[in-house]
């Protein structure tokens, strides 16, 4: 019988695996969320990836998609300086340019892009001028 996932914990007492959205070699955690969270598929996973490191303009070279035991801790920096939306950990950076939702919604399934071609332009405005 498969496990099913509750809260942050697999019926049985084992930790639930959690998914890691890097960039910048490991300097730069977009996304980080529990497995349950994530209902899209792989391909879908990896193109929204894509689309935050463009956003962010870090370099695809230390893009790093991976899953760990447990959710990140690792590095306070990173972790203070990351938002809970709908239980998954979103940069600062994308929730304060209005973006999280987006990021929620592909993981959930519900949307296969997190942005089409006519609003990537108004998407990564919306970024830079957080950014500064």
């Amino acid at each position: 019988m498969a496990a099913r996932a509750s809260g942050s914990l697999v019926l049985g007492g084992d930790p639930e695996p959690w998914l890691r959205l890097e960039g910048d070699t490991g300097g730069v955690l977009y996304v980080a969320c529990p497995m349950s969270q994530v209902l899209c598929s792989e391909e879908v996973l990896r193109a929204l990836h894509e689309d935050l490191e463009r956003l962010c303009g870090d370099a695809p070279a230390g893009r790093r998609f991976h899953r760990d035991a447990e959710p990140p801790t690792e590095n306070a920096f990173i972790i203070r300086r990351m938002v809970l939306c709908d239980k998954v950990r979103i940069t600062e950076l994308l929730v304060k340019a209005g973006v999280s939702d987006r990021i929620v919604e592909v993981l959930a399934g519900r949307r296969e892009r997190f942005a089409s071609p006519e609003e990537w332009d108004l998407v990564k405005a919306r970024v830079d001028a957080v950014r500064g």
